[in-house]
């Protein structure tokens, strides 16, 4: 959903788009789900009023008081020049902390996702010819931010998420959008280590990145999920099978990519791993009719269940997810099913940490911003605690959510549960935070869960 910078109905069709919001929160609640809500901020360059941010963490607040929690993925997809906010690190960044402290301070069960798009190809429209960037535009504070190699040029050497990291003060889930492409071929099946590549940084070349790629940067899952201890979305994901053209078939492409995404030896490795939103559309782009859904067609519904269900106690169905009075995700044991898999502790960020001094002070009345590192964010004053850098992660991953996208801009609602949309959650994954843990006790005048 889109946000403006109206201070009464700051959602972008006014009460309307609201009551959708809240028909939406029913939803998930019937399904007794999570619902996954993406805000794209528009038409707030100029600036996003407090009283606006003050109306959307009323209406997200109202949807945890009737019991379902909300993961909000606010402004999505910063590294990329779709979005207003765009190569806009310093105005994203601040734009970021003041929603996550408004949501931490006046929410209850909402936990904040930072999510940029996979950064292969980033920066995605460098004008190599004149070896100038077109975003100079957005300021030289900015365009220094990006240039974090420092050589005067945006290229694909510097790094496509560090400069626009907010801190880990701020976010509680990390994410990606993160699709196969078919950058190769038309309707060819994913190669084999097509998905850990995106996600991992590695081959790139390979992949059809710049050959001055520089490959750590590019780690997403080691630097922000398992150097930051955060559980880890893939906010947008899906195979985009071109209907009616040569190549393999649609149920040969997409069976590709779930034996990838939900690939339990690959799960088992990336443990931080515990959100998929598949793309459940068919639209037009770039020419051609694109189909990203598993669940709208029969003869790809049918194997994709199955497979699902091959998957044993490794995966539970949405419905059986509960959360603690601690706003913990709780997954109840399945009897008789195979053991969960092994725990697999989390590592050091990948590459070592760059000090970016040029970080945006954040808005007035919000916490002092952290010292920026490339991958890192720690307090400018005080080290960082364990309970604001580090949540306790679950042995097994979970993964596989649908999207239900009833607007024409990205996947904003996840309804987890039978028959047709699986969430991944290992039967031993108890403890998953929904959010950092934080020392402030929910308002007194309206109890979320009762006492356990």
């Amino acid at each position: 959903m889109r946000m403006t910078n109206d201070p009464v109905n700051p959602l972008d069709g006014g009460v309307k788009s609201a009551a959708l919001l809240t028909w939406y929160g029913q939803q998930v609640k019937d399904a007794g789900g999570i619902l996954c809500l993406t805000l794209e901020p528009v038409g707030i360059l100029g600036g996003m009023p407090e009283a606006g941010i003050a109306a959307m963490v009323k209406q997200i607040r109202a949807i945890n008081d009737f019991g379902v929690p909300v993961i909000l993925r606010f402004g999505h997809e910063m590294n990329g020049d779709w979005t207003e906010y765009g190569y806009r690190p310093t105005y994203f960044i601040d734009m970021f902390r003041r929603m996550a402290n408004a949501i931490h301070s006046g929410t209850t069960q909402t936990a904040m996702l930072w999510s940029p798009n996979v950064g292969v190809n980033y920066p995605f429209t460098t004008n190599v010819a004149t070896a100038q960037s077109p975003w100079q535009k957005a300021g030289q504070v900015d365009f220094d931010l990006m240039d974090s190699n420092g050589d005067g040029i945006i290229d694909a050497a510097d790094d496509p998420y560090g400069p626009y990291w907010p801190g880990a003060e701020y976010v509680d889930w990390v994410g990606l959008s993160l699709y196969y492409y078919q950058d190769k071929a038309i309707n060819a099946v994913p190669p084999p280590g097509y998905f850990n590549d995106y996600m991992l940084g590695t081959n790139q070349v390979a992949e059809g990145a710049d050959p001055d790629v520089n490959e750590a940067y590019r780690d997403f899952y080691h630097r922000f999920a398992a150097g930051m201890g955060k559980p880890m979305a893939l906010s947008e994901s899906g195979p985009g099978y071109r209907v009616g053209a040569p190549g393999a078939s649609e149920l040969a492409l997409k069976q590709g990519w779930w034996q990838q995404t939900l690939n339990l030896t690959n799960l088992q490795a990336h443990p931080l791993l515990k959100l998929i939103t598949n793309f459940e559309e068919k639209k037009l782009e770039d020419g051609s009719m694109k189909d990203w859904s598993y669940t709208t067609t029969p003869a790809i519904l049918a194997p994709y269940l199955a497979y699902v269900e091959s998957l044993g106690n490794q995966l539970v169905w949405g419905d059986q997810i509960a959360l603690t009075c601690s706003n913990a995700i709780e997954i109840p044991q399945v009897v008789n099913g195979p053991a969960p898999l092994a725990a697999v502790p989390a590592g050091p960020a990948v590459n070592p940490p760059v000090i970016n001094p040029n970080v945006p002070a954040p808005a007035e009345g919000t916490a002092p911003p952290p010292v920026h590192v490339s991958g890192v964010a720690v307090p400018a004053t005080t080290a960082p605690s364990a309970a604001a850098t580090t949540a306790p992660v679950a042995p097994v991953v979970p993964v596989a959510a649908t999207a239900t996208d009833t607007t024409d801009v990205l996947p904003t609602v996840v309804v987890p549960g039978p028959p047709v949309v699986p969430v991944a959650a290992s039967t031993a994954d108890v403890g998953v935070p929904m959010r950092v843990p934080r020392t402030r006790a929910p308002p007194a005048a309206t109890p979320v869960l009762a006492a356990p």
